[in-house]
């Protein structure tokens, strides 16, 4: 099981925590590589299948994800980007 934490300006925020079953890791072997490539290859996939079925582009897709309070907390740390 490999997890992921989150943070926001350098605060970890723990109700952002994931935690992933890794599939491509025999018992007792540790790679954060091999990890890593699984579970943002297993989310890219998600996305894309999500964007697929809701027939939307990414940019639509991830702004209907997040929620309006993320989304204006976000606006408010990355002013430049939106």
């Amino acid at each position: 099981m490999a997890s992921m934490v989150v943070m926001l300006q350098g605060v970890l925020n723990k109700k952002e925590y994931r935690h992933f079953i890794i599939d491509s890791l025999k018992d007792g072997e540790i790679d954060d590589f091999k990890s890593l490539y699984e579970v943002l290859g297993r989310r890219a996939k998600k996305i894309e299948k999500d964007c697929e079925e809701s027939n939307s582009d990414m940019t639509h897709y991830i702004y209907e994800k997040l929620t309006k309070k993320k989304l204006q907390e976000y606006q408010t740390l990355y002013p430049d980007f939106f």
